[in-house]
């Protein structure tokens, strides 16, 4: 399949997630493209209800989208399902919830393991919970834990899991330390880069608190940049974890660095193994060897 870049044609994402470029005629490409235009103008000028009413009278999704207490929500299945997000990237779920969802989950090398119900599961990085919300599309009940330290991205998640979540950043020691939002995003970071506009301070702790079973299937982490620092945090109850799947995609600082190798040596020298890798993202799946 060959997909549409929407950053080429300078249209929001989420009109050209899942299209194949290869059926579309001229005629539809030009209206994509000049949709595209209008919708981005409506994202940049207008309020939050009214790129709610205009999304739900010319766009064609399941359920309605509303906003209220500073959230926008998507409304299903007459109004007992509901997600919720703080800004506009809740478009991820309009129009293609289910694939959108499938692709996170595969996107994370998820459909490398093989889980059952009960199994535990860490986020780090888990911004609205759309983690969550992956497995509890595909029926996979899990023991979930997730780690926001945005402020408004972890009222939805809450919302989002009802599961335990923790408002704080995952860190190499537990302190007090800057955190710099990316309102209209999900790249908030303890380093500050081109996206990030406002600075908070939160709470930092480390990751060993939280590990108190013996036995953890799943470390997921997207932490801007600050992977190894969250990997340290876990002490030697790293060892009680299965799998680890990280973001190492270049995110780091005002210079977009990297992380692959530095958490590629230090999982190796915890004896763990990279055993899959997803080259688009650059997110790795490392497995304990014990």
């Amino acid at each position: 399949m060959v997909t549409i870049n929407p950053q080429i044609i300078k249209v929001p994402a989420f009109m050209t997630k899942f299209i194949d470029a290869n059926n579309l005629t001229l005629i539809k490409k030009i209206n994509l493209i000049t949709k595209g235009k209008l919708t981005a103008i409506v994202f940049n000028k207008f309020n939050q209800k009214n790129i709610c009413r205009y999304l739900n009278i010319f766009f064609k999704f399941e359920g309605k989208l509303k906003f209220e207490n500073n959230k926008y929500i998507k409304i299903t299945n007459n109004h007992e399902n509901k997600i919720y997000y703080p800004n506009l990237r809740i478009t991820r779920i309009l129009l293609n919830e289910k694939e959108f969802l499938n692709h996170l989950y595969e996107s994370y090398l998820l459909d490398k393991i093989q889980f059952k119900e009960g199994d535990k599961v860490l986020d780090c990085g888990a911004n609205v919970g759309e983690l969550f919300l992956s497995f509890f599309k595909k029926n996979i009940e899990i023991e979930y834990i997730g780690f926001e330290p945005d402020p408004n991205a972890y009222e939805c998640l809450q919302l989002n899991t009802n599961k335990i979540s923790h408002n704080i950043a995952l860190s190499s020691e537990k302190s007090n330390v800057e955190f710099f939002l990316d309102t209209a995003g999900g790249n908030s970071s303890m380093s500050k880069s081109f996206e990030t506009k406002n600075k908070i301070e939160v709470k930092a702790d480390i990751l060993k608190n939280f590990i108190l079973q013996n036995k953890i299937k799943l470390l997921k982490i997207d932490a801007e940049g600050n992977e190894l620092d969250v990997l340290l945090g876990a002490g030697n109850k790293i060892k009680n974890i299965e799998y680890i799947s990280v973001d190492c995609g270049a995110e780091k600082g005002f210079s977009q660095e990297t992380t692959l190798i530095e958490v590629n040596d230090y999982l190796i020298s915890k004896n763990f193994s990279l055993v899959h890798i997803n080259d688009k993202r650059l997110i790795c799946l490392f497995k304990n060897n014990e």
